[in-house]
């Protein structure tokens, strides 16, 4: 087992002297109530959740980068270093100049599903790019397939879920269910 120290990820936010003094919108020009230190320490806990959330999402990014990609490149101040976990349960395909409105996307991506199971490995995920998302969803092939009463080869069921991902259905190949 191999370890690896992550630098230390410090977001920090500056507070001035004018944003302790200037007054809120609605604040009386005189005499408000409110003083310097409560619009402090207002600021610092309105900073310290902005902050924390900033953490949150980088943890999130790298965690998304590690399963689409299998490493993490970590840059910051005087840091440059890839950590690569060696997985090999990913396959990439590029699908930008093969995956045409007529190409056989479904024996590709069963081709793929049969070399990984070689392997001893069980694919049951496909994360798609927008463009390779719209091609899939555009591709004539597929939704000829998809359009068949007595054969269920997978659904079409778009729907959002959080921080902008996108759940498209579910795939039926020879070798592989994929949830896109």
């Amino acid at each position: 087992m191999k370890t690896y120290s992550t630098p230390y990820l410090a977001p920090n936010r500056v507070i001035t002297n004018d944003d302790l003094y200037q007054k809120s919108l609605g604040e009386s020009e005189w005499n408000s109530g409110v003083t310097p230190d409560e619009r402090a320490a207002k600021l610092a806990a309105e900073d310290i959740m902005y902050l924390q959330d900033t953490i949150t999402r980088t943890e999130e990014f790298m965690c998304a980068r590690v399963k689409q990609d299998g490493k993490l490149i970590i840059k910051g101040n005087g840091i440059n270093e890839v950590v690569d976990y060696g997985f090999e349960n990913i396959a990439t395909v590029d699908a930008s100049d093969r995956w045409t409105p007529t190409f056989d996307i479904m024996g590709q991506l069963a081709a793929i599903a049969r070399e990984m199971r070689k392997d001893g490995i069980n694919p049951d995920m496909l994360i798609l790019g927008s463009d390779a998302a719209d091609m899939l969803l555009k591709n004539e092939r597929y939704l000829k397939l998809l359009d068949n009463r007595r054969v269920e080869i997978g659904e079409i069921k778009l729907s959002e879920m959080e921080d902008g991902i996108n759940y498209l259905g579910r795939i039926i190949v020879p070798g592989a269910a994929f949830e896109l």
